[in-house]
């Protein structure tokens, strides 16, 4: 390990806490019920196919779903499937990061500060980190991308790579739509410009082949699926121009408005990439790469939310824009890294490491303590909740619920006002109740 940053360790070990702080006061939500109840009553396989025919073509982050509540003893805990979230993609970027930085302890220590900083980017954690039904496709599509960019990066050879690489396309391809459109161009166009400059290698094409081969076959099997085809169906239908216009919109809302909104959190946690930078003093980081990187970044943009605009017809939600989220992240890395090669500033790692690595904690702090708050009163009032739900009698004909208070960074499991609301019929049918539950007017 390069001495000075261990002065960065403490923050990684604050932020782990608390993100297990908080993931501890998760609950189940909203449609995460109605997978637990389709699980219950069909089982494993046939649940997968109830919503490949209904509704969620994504088969394979469903049948993660299904581990999760295989696994799951209480409708309480959820710590472990945080835990093993976290670790994933912490490794995940590690593979990435030790094909370029070759030392394991500080590839391991910058790869937590790109978890940390990939946290912070992503436009909505409730949904992306903390709710179960959207973290299976959209954390776990970019956990499985990062693992098949660092498998075709790299040098590892024998049968491994090739069957992370298969997982992974799987995974991505099956879970992620909007991504796996981005990961089939963007491959296709990294074979061309190899091949073109002669710096392509016959394992690497061979691994690149057989990732994008797996990305492809599986989301052409969800793509196959009926529940595609009905859900389709309930979105607005426009014209070539009109979704022309809506992702002018779009793009320039996400350019000017969103990414300047999480640039410094993303910024703040992409320092320890200036440091290496500005020891290493890397040669091929010219200003010329930074201008191409630039250009890369803004195309993934603009192809991450093409598909989402052509679908929907708007910009799509938050957590439909993880993956640009991702190329942020790393993007941010890349120009902390730039600034650090071409510092002219004569300045002492060791001091500005140890300076910057208490701003980290105390910012980690400050904004993890209050959601830890929340999240602990918004947890017990769930679990109030569900046990005054059990103990009501059974020829009621409506129950009516107290308000949750305010979740946060977890996702909240509110129900609404109208008994036959969708996250209502959820909760009703998962806890088989003989009467509607309704929340109170406020």
């Amino acid at each position: 390990m390069i001495r000075p940053f261990r002065a960065l360790i403490p923050a990684l070990v604050v932020f782990a806490a608390c993100f297990l702080a908080l993931a501890w006061f998760n609950r189940v939500a909203s449609d995460d019920f109605e997978f637990m109840y389709r699980f219950r009553e069909l089982g494993f396989l046939e649940s997968i196919r109830f919503f490949y025919d209904t509704w969620n073509t994504r088969w394979v982050a469903i049948g993660l779903m299904n581990l999760v509540w295989l696994g799951k003893g209480s409708v309480t805990s959820l710590l472990p499937y945080h835990l093993i979230s976290l670790l994933l993609l912490w490794l995940a970027f590690m593979r990435l990061t030790f094909n370029f930085i070759a030392e394991v302890k500080t590839a391991a220590i910058l790869s937590g500060y790109l978890a940390i900083a990939f946290f912070y980017s992503c436009f909505s954690i409730a949904d992306v980190f903390f709710w179960i039904n959207t973290s299976t496709m959209y954390l776990y599509g970019c956990i499985a991308a990062i693992f098949g960019a660092a498998e075709v990066t790299g040098k590892r050879k024998g049968i491994i790579p090739y069957l992370i690489l298969l997982i992974a396309g799987i995974y991505a391809g099956a879970s992620y739509e909007p991504l796996a459109f981005v990961l089939l161009i963007g491959g296709v166009a990294y074979a061309i410009y190899t091949y073109s400059k002669r710096t392509a290698t016959r394992p690497q094409f061979l691994k690149l082949l057989v990732f994008l081969t797996a990305v492809c076959t599986a989301f052409a099997i969800s793509y196959a699926g009926e529940g595609h085809h009905i859900r389709a169906g309930f979105l607005p239908q426009t014209t070539l121009v009109v979704k022309a216009f809506i992702l002018t919109k779009a793009l320039f809302k996400m350019y000017f408005i969103k990414l300047p909104a999480i640039a410094l959190a993303t910024l703040l946690f992409s320092m320890p990439w200036m440091l290496i930078g500005q020891m290493k003093k890397y040669e091929w980081m010219t200003t010329r790469l930074l201008k191409q990187v630039s250009g890369i970044f803004l195309i993934l943009v603009s192809l991450s939310l093409g598909p989402v605009v052509w679908v929907m017809s708007e910009m799509g939600p938050e957590r439909a824009w993880t993956q640009i989220a991702l190329y942020f992240t790393i993007y941010a890395a890349f120009l902390s890294c730039y600034a650090g090669v071409h510092s002219t500033l004569k300045i002492s790692l060791t001091g500005i490491t140890k300076f910057y690595a208490v701003i980290g904690v105390l910012y980690i702090a400050a904004t993890f303590l209050p959601q830890i708050i929340k999240a602990s009163a918004y947890a017990n009032a769930y679990d109030a909740r569900m046990e005054l739900i059990m103990q009501q009698p059974e020829n009621s004909k409506v129950v009516r619920l107290k308000p949750l208070p305010d979740a946060g960074w977890l996702h909240s499991a509110e129900i609404s006002e109208d008994t036959t609301y969708f996250t209502n019929q959820h909760l009703k049918n998962y806890l088989q109740l003989p009467f509607d539950v309704v929340r109170e007017t406020k």
